[in-house]
C-alpha cells in the first residue's frame, strides 16, 4: 500500500500563507490523484510532512478538497501530532493524546493510549535509533558527494587516541539499534488498536548530516548486525510475542509469561500449535512446552496461552533464549533474558 505526499516539508508557520507555494501544492495534489489515481496501491495521502500541529486552515481546505475529488483513497492533514477535532480519514503520529507512539516499556503497548482514539493512527517514524557510525564505509563515496561527516568523526577519535575502539562501538551500538526496533515494532503488534507503522527508512539517511538509524547503510548495503531471516521474525505478517515482566530473573523465582501470535496474512490460520522453549547459548532446551490448538485470525492478535518455568533449576549466571514458533513453518521470534 502507498502512502503518498506533495513536495511540501514546513513545520514551522501557516503551510498557506505564501500565495504562490499554495496555488502550487493544490495543482501538484490535483495533478497526484488525477495521474495516479486508479493505481491499485495508491490507499493513503497526507497533505506533507510533520506541518505543524495539522490545524492549519489551508490543509482543511486541501483535505477537503480531496475528499470530495476523490473520495476512493484516505486522506490526512499532515504526519504529526493527533488533532482530535481535525477531520482527518486516519492519522499518522510521533505523540498521540495522551503519550508517545516511540518508546515503551518492554513487552508494554499502546492500548489503553489509543483506546479512545475513533480513526486509525500509524505510528510515524519508529524507533529512530542512531548507532556509532561505521568510517569503513567512506572509502564508498567516489562520486560527487563527498562524506565530511564521517571523516571529521574520525579524525577526533583518532585525536582522542581512540580509533581502534571504533570497530568494538559499531558493533555494540548496532545490536542496541536492533534490539530498539525489535521492541519497538513488537509494540505496535500487541496492540490490536493499532493501524500500523512506518519507519523513518531501513537505511542510513545522511540528508540531514549524520542519521545513522538504518540496518543498512547509506548505499542499501547490509551492516552486518542482522539478516533478513532474523529480521522478518519480528517484522513480517505473522510474528509471535511474548508479554512478561522483564529481562533479568534470578533462580528464586517463577518466570511466567503470555504468550500471542500476531497475524496479518491473506487467510486465518486453522488448527495451529505453537510450542516454546527456553534454551542455552549452545542450543540446548532447559525448558520447553506446547500451547494448545488453536485458530488464528487474520488481522489481529491471538492469545496461545501462558508460559510457566521454575528458575531454581538455574545454578549460575547465564544468558537464556525464549523461543516462540510454529513447527515446520518460519514463523518464530525469541527474546535474550
Amino acid at each position: 500500500m502507498l502512502h503518498i505526499e506533495p513536495p511540501l516539508w514546513d513545520e514551522y508557520g501557516l503551510v498557506g500563507s505564501i500565495p504562490e507555494r499554495a496555488a502550487f501544492i493544490l495543482k501538484e495534489a490535483d495533478r497526484i490523484v488525477e495521474t495516479y489515481g486508479n493505481h491499485p496501491s495508491f490507499c493513503l495521502m497526507s497533505m506533507g510532512n510533520e506541518l505543524g500541529d495539522g490545524t492549519d486552515p489551508y490543509l482543511d481546505y486541501l483535505l477537503d478538497y480531496l475528499q470530495k475529488k476523490d473520495p476512493r483513497h484516505l486522506y490526512t492533514s499532515t504526519t504529526h501530532p493527533v488533532g482530535m477535532e481535525r477531520k482527518d480519514d486516519y492519522f499518522i503520529a510521533a505523540a498521540t493524546p495522551k503519550g508517545t507512539c516511540r518508546g515503551i516499556l518492554p513487552f508494554s503497548d499502546y492500548h489503553e493510549i489509543l483506546k479512545d482514539l475513533k480513526r486509525p493512527l500509524i505510528a510515524h517514524e519508529l524507533g529512530q535509533p542512531a548507532m556509532y557510525p561505521d568510517y569503513n564505509e567512506i572509502e564508498k563515496y567516489t562520486g560527487h558527494l563527498k562524506p565530511r561527516y564521517l571523516i571529521e568523526f574520525r579524525k577526533s577519535l583518532e585525536q582522542n587516541h581512540m580509533l581502534h575502539q571504533s570497530e568494538d562501538f559499531v558493533q555494540a551500538s548496532g545490536a542496541l539499534l536492533v534490539e530498539i526496533y525489535k521492541e519497538n515494532i513488537e509494540a505496535q503488534l500487541r496492540t490490536p488498536n493499532s493501524a500500523g507503522f512506518e519507519l523513518l527508512d531501513i537505511q542510513d539517511y545522511p540528508g540531514h548530516g549524520l542519521a545513522t538509524i538504518g540496518i543498512l547503510d547509506a548505499f542499501l548495503d547490509s551492516k552486518g548486525l542482522i539478516t533478513p531471516e532474523e529480521y522478518r521474525r519480528f517484522c513480517s505478517e505473522t510474528v509471535p510475542l511474548i508479554r512478561m515482566p522483564g529481562f533479568v530473573y534470578t533462580n528464586d523465582q517463577v518466570l511466567i509469561a503470555d504468550a500471542e501470535l500476531a497475524h496479518y496474512g491473506p487467510k486465518n490460520l486453522e488448527d495451529q500449535q505453537l510450542q516454546w522453549r527456553i534454551v542455552s547459548k549452545k542450543g540446548k532446551a532447559v525448558y520447553s512446552g506446547t500451547f494448545p490448538v488453536t485458530d488464528i485470525f487474520t488481522g489481529s492478535s491471538t492469545e496461545l496461552g501462558s508460559i510457566e518455568a521454575d528458575l531454581s533449576k538455574i545454578r549460575r549466571p547465564m544468558q537464556l533464549q525464549m523461543e516462540i514458533f510454529l513447527p515446520g513453518t518460519s514463523v518464530a521470534n525469541s527474546w535474550k533474558i
